[in-house]
């Protein structure tokens, strides 16, 4: 039997051009590397759910995935500029500093009370926190944009880069449908 992390994963693109059988990196670099005509950067968002809708498993999406859904994950992770996620992922999932050399995470909140500043994600230098101009002072690297909350539409324009991969959770993506972006 061949370990799990021994196969091979490949996906098959619809668009924008049909593709069979390749690696999620190659499914994905074509298309990403454009800004909009606005300054906003391309934006993919990444997210499984059950057939029910839900997004998590005992308060994490980790077992819901397949190795492809890792791998697609992964590539999309490697693509990316920057990588903008809400702080209650941040707070079930655990997040860390990632492993890519010199990326960036944008934790979305409001204003930043429910985050610990001091784990590894912030500590690393890697984390910053996307919110609002209202929020209190922090000790971390911010971005504000909106009052009272964030305005996502602005807030992606001054990230100042081409592509950033979103990686939730539901509440953040359900925002950025809202903003249209």
């Amino acid at each position: 039997m061949v370990p799990q992390a021994a196969k091979i994963v490949v996906v098959r693109r619809l668009l924008p051009t049909q593709a069979e059988n390749i690696p999620p990196i190659v499914a994905y670099v074509d298309p990403i590397r454009r800004r909009h005509a606005d300054g906003r950067p391309w934006v993919a968002l990444c997210m499984i759910s059950s057939i029910d809708g839900s997004t998590v498993v005992d308060g994490r999406s980790r077992s819901l995935g397949s190795p492809t859904d890792t791998a697609v994950l992964g590539a999309l992770r490697q693509l990316a500029d920057m990588v903008l996620v809400g702080a209650q992922t941040v707070r079930s999932e655990g997040y860390g500093a990632p492993r890519k050399a010199g990326l960036r995470i944008g934790v979305v909140t409001t204003d930043g009370s429910t985050l610990d500043l001091t784990g590894p994600l912030f500590s690393s230098g890697s984390g910053f926190l996307v919110t609002t101009e209202d929020a209190p002072d922090l000790p971390v690297d911010t971005l504000r944009a909106g009052r009272g909350r964030v305005d996502l539409r602005r807030a992606l324009r001054r990230l100042g880069v081409d592509f950033v991969h979103v990686e939730g959770g539901a509440h953040l993506n359900a925002a950025l449908f809202d903003a249209g972006v």
